[in-house]
């Protein structure tokens, strides 16, 4: 077999999550040509996947050793350091990344879910909001970004957040129940008892929300 036909192979495996036979077949190759990129960004992510970060973060390193401009082995780095709850180096891993290649949409989202868990909010929206900016049709998006908003108190900015991902998927229930919750901040119970009865409507489990918020509008 060629290096070429071992790479494909490699591939091959890490598609079918064979990511030990990966390992082993990729090693191979970079016996025989230890500048390949691919082959030490495979084993990298292979050994990700079998949670032995220490040894993906070495290959991640060759792989960057070999190519410093290359956004992807930063981003799955990056990834590799937020498995580890290790915040602050994932960050630097993702803004490596988008240095490179500023829309890689990903690493900006994971940027603001980073600094949303470190509790650095307006750090979070930027991210959100550039990555929204590449892709304002992903609903996931827009309901992350406001779920920040309110964590800032900002509930009319979250409630615009959760419409709009709303238009894009209307069976968000996740979406209706914290726009609920936002309304609720605000005082506006009507608005609040409307979107629980939607999800109720999507969900079983939220049937009887609405109910249960009557003692609060009496009040």
């Amino acid at each position: 077999m060629s290096l070429e036909d071992y790479l494909e192979t490699g591939k091959e495996f890490f598609f079918q999550k064979k990511y030990d036979y990966v390992i082993e077949t990729l090693q191979q190759v970079v016996q025989v040509d230890p500048e390949s990129v691919t082959a030490w960004q495979l084993m990298g992510a292979s050994f990700a996947e079998l949670r032995n970060y220490k040894m993906a973060f070495k290959c991640y390193q060759k792989a960057l050793e070999f190519d410093p401009q290359d956004s992807a082995t930063w981003y799955n780095m990056g990834v590799s350091y937020e498995k580890l709850n290790d915040l602050g180096n994932a960050i630097k891993c993702y803004k490596e990344a988008l240095k490179i290649d500023p829309e890689l949409e990903d690493a900006l989202i994971n940027l603001g879910e980073a600094y949303r868990e470190l509790g650095q909010y307006n750090k979070s929206i930027n991210g959100y909001r550039k990555a929204v900016n590449i892709n304002p049709t992903d609903e996931v998006i827009w309901y992350n970004m406001g779920c920040v908003y309110d964590k800032l108190g900002e509930h009319n900015k979250a409630i615009h957040c959760y419409q709009t991902a709303l238009k894009i998927y209307p069976e968000f229930v996740p979406a209706l129940s914290n726009m609920a919750a936002a309304y609720l901040e605000l005082g506006e119970f009507d608005k609040a008892a409307e979107c629980y009865k939607k999800a109720g409507e999507i969900d079983p489990k939220y049937a009887n929300t609405m109910e249960n918020l009557k003692p609060l509008k009496e009040i």
